[in-house]
């Protein structure tokens, strides 16, 4: 994993999670890398979303709005450029997965544990997450009625 404190959420984003260590709070993992930042993930998501137009609270109260998700709200973090995000658990938890749409291609079950799971990212890399395979589908069939609500997505053949 490579220090980067000025990495933020960009179209290579896949996922985004609080990283245990008392120096730096998030993990970002991307199509072709891993960095660590000191900024949370809530604090990210901000930035990103700010960037493109709106704070993560003008876009959390949009969602509610239009498709009334109150809990675990998917974001239309940069709706032109095809950036929604989900969150895998309540974002004060520390447990908390944010995954994002473009990338994701399905869950499983994890073996050991099936109220956790495995999430596939289109690269071929994969990501445990402490929520179950089919609680992540609901989400993500959630953040894909965001991403029809409020831009652009791609339904491209080839993925999911």
């Amino acid at each position: 994993m490579i220090v980067d404190e000025t990495r933020g959420i960009c179209s290579d984003t896949m996922a985004v999670m609080y990283y245990p260590d008392t120096q730096y709070q998030t993990l970002i993992l991307e199509v072709n890398g891993a960095y660590l930042t000191s900024t949370s993930p809530e604090k990210l998501i901000d930035e990103a979303c700010l960037k493109h137009g709106s704070s993560y609270e003008g876009r959390r109260q949009a969602v509610i709005h239009v498709l009334q998700y109150w809990k675990r709200t998917p974001f239309p973090i940069a709706p032109l450029l095809g950036i929604y995000a989900f969150p895998s658990a309540s974002s004060r938890d520390r447990d908390c997965v944010w995954l994002f749409l473009e990338h994701t291609l399905q869950f499983s079950p994890d073996p050991a544990n099936h109220q956790h799971s495995i999430a596939r990212f289109r690269n071929g890399k994969e990501l445990g997450v402490k929520a179950s395979a089919r609680f992540l589908d609901t989400q993500y069939a959630r953040t894909s009625a965001c991403a029809s609500k409020f831009g652009y997505l791609d339904l491209s053949p080839f993925k999911r």
